[in-house]
């Protein structure tokens, strides 16, 4: 599983008076730019808020309704609401005037066309948000869960998030099993278009944080057209799973002969391959929402080990990478790198969701503050090829108080070969200076701390 670490969001001294830690390790703070002597740069100190103006968080959950993820998905409802009063206290301290998030799922079921393949129909659940609720639960007024000030506010009767939450996962858990050729990314990017899924209109909004969180035991088999499902096509082997293996994903050792395989990565179309590539997918989430205001997080098997084994008929399929049913998730495992470290995972065979929910949240709320830098990042080292960024960071209490504590001076990742914890300055559109600047952290900084930083900018 991906190290999991701190991304310490950077503001400015107005927001460093509300004192409050949005969440463990993320932190307020102030920046000071000054001078180094280099040209066209100059010494300034600001005082403005810059705090992204978000309306608030759209959480996704992709749910597999397979008896595989059962037990797992009847305990997210309970593990919600930390995550989600975590996030609207980051709204609040973010200065959003109306703190709202909503909440939706859907499957990862998108059919099989016009190929009838058992429990496939031609569409499948199409990224629509589904609405129907478990037994005993109150209907949903709506395509989704929306909280406000950490109260539901579209379920009769039903105003805490834990059991609105569960009451829609649960509903879908109770449906019959969904398509076995499951398509969870290509649901999330139909999800997220609203001119292809009209139904979920008013879900994703252009000006707020996204996280998906996906749970699921098998691999992506999303396919750009329905010829990987027929069954007569026998040149692609037998009508099952394994497809999805044998034409999304190549190792150095060919597919279908038994054993144990190596330097598994998604196949190419140029290989052959038949299933989207997972740049294809990224891109189409990309086109309607930036990636900085994405979180992308999955619940599923190992990407290894890979092992092919062969059932009683004598046709191939893979074995888990981590015992009970499924495959390893080979596709989704090099999807989520495209995500950097707003791309976590778990194992669905060991999972840790608190940690895992604490995570996402900790992603999201760093985007309630910018972590945008007022001014751009002067290059201290023009001989040397790309923007060489000046900065010095520390954590601070009791910032220009009498007992003010400073720690150690915080350097670039870069600097300590990303031992944490570093700052890292990248590379962010919505950010008018086009550059932002994270601290990423292993343990959690002081109580109170707030975070100071010097850096050398280019002149206005």
């Amino acid at each position: 599983m991906k190290r999991q670490h701190w991304n310490t969001s950077l503001v400015f001294c107005t927001l460093c008076v509300l004192g409050a830690v949005l969440l463990a390790g993320l932190v307020a703070g102030c920046v000071t730019l000054t001078d180094y002597d280099v040209e066209d740069s100059q010494e300034e100190t600001f005082t403005l808020p810059f705090v992204q103006n978000l309306e608030g968080f759209d959480i996704l959950f992709v749910v597999d309704p397979s008896s595989s993820t059962a037990d797992l998905l009847d305990g997210v409802g309970e593990m919600a609401p930390g995550m989600i009063g975590s996030l609207d206290y980051a709204l609040l301290n973010a200065q959003v005037s109306a703190p709202q998030l909503h909440i939706g799922v859907i499957t990862p079921d998108l059919g099989t066309g016009e190929h009838q393949i058992q429990d496939c129909t031609a569409d499948g659940d199409r990224g629509e948000l589904q609405t129907i609720t478990g037994a005993g639960c109150p209907d949903l007024d709506g395509k989704y869960i929306v909280v406000v000030d950490n109260e539901v506010q579209n379920m009769v009767g039903v105003y805490d998030v834990a059991t609105a939450v569960q009451c829609l996962i649960d509903g879908q858990m109770e449906r019959a099993a969904g398509c076995r050729f499951e398509q969870p990314l290509a649901a999330v990017a139909k999800a997220v278009d609203g001119g292809r899924t009209p139904n979920n209109a008013g879900f994703i909004r252009s000006n707020a944080g996204l996280a998906v969180v996906l749970m699921t035991d098998q691999d992506d088999c999303s396919a750009p057209t329905n010829g990987l499902f027929d069954p007569d096509a026998q040149s692609l082997g037998a009508a099952n799973t394994f497809r999805c293996f044998e034409w999304g994903v190549t190792c150095d050792e060919g597919a279908r002969t038994p054993g144990s395989k190596n330097a598994c990565r998604p196949r190419t179309a140029d290989e052959g391959g038949l299933l989207y590539e997972p740049t294809q997918l990224a891109e189409m989430i990309f086109a309607h929402k930036s990636q900085s205001s994405v979180v992308f997080a999955t619940v599923a098997q190992p990407a290894d080990p890979v092992v092919v084994a062969l059932n009683n008929l004598g046709e191939p399929y893979v074995q888990s990478s981590c015992g009970g049913d499924g495959v390893p998730g080979v596709r989704l495992g090099a999807f989520l790198e495209l995500f950097d470290d707003f791309g976590l995972d778990d194992s669905i065979c060991e999972p840790q969701l608190p940690d895992l929910l604490f995570s996402i949240s900790e992603r999201m709320a760093s985007q309630a503050v910018s972590r945008c830098m007022p001014k751009t990042p002067a290059d201290a080292d023009k001989d040397t090829p790309g923007l060489q960024v000046r900065c010095t960071a520390w954590d601070v209490q009791n910032l220009g108080e009498i007992h003010e504590v400073r720690s150690d001076d915080i350097l670039s990742c870069a600097q300590t070969q990303d031992e944490l914890p570093c700052w890292r300055i990248t590379e962010d559109r919505v950010c008018t200076s086009d550059y932002k600047m994270e601290v990423l952290r292993d343990t959690q900084p002081a109580d109170g701390s707030i975070v100071e930083a010097t850096c050398l900018v280019l002149l206005e």
